[in-house]
């Protein structure tokens, strides 16, 4: 989970570059923090099930990555990104 969580980070800083219309696509080592304590706030006991980690794990990506984003399609480069099995692609499609 970390190092996936490391991997989204590190596409987010390289792919969505601060511009004057989208001065707030800045990232940083708290948006990587954001995402593993918002995990690990989850007791272990209700975590019986490899799926709900998952699960739990890309609401956390998209609560501190997703939702700062404004364009639909920087959106949906975050969505392929965790959806896709080649993780050596992610986030070079903006």
């Amino acid at each position: 989970m970390v190092a996936a969580t490391m991997q989204v980070y590190k596409a987010a800083i390289k792919t969505f570059l601060p511009m004057p219309s989208k001065s707030h696509y800045v990232f940083n080592l708290r948006d990587f923090a954001r995402v593993v304590r918002g995990v690990l706030l989850v007791p272990p006991s209700r975590m019986t099930e490899p799926d709900k980690m998952i699960r739990l794990w890309v609401h956390e990506v998209y609560r501190v990555f997703n939702d700062r984003l404004t364009d639909d399609t920087d959106r949906s480069v975050v969505s392929c990104c965790l959806f896709t099995r080649k993780s050596s692609y992610c986030f070079h499609a903006s």
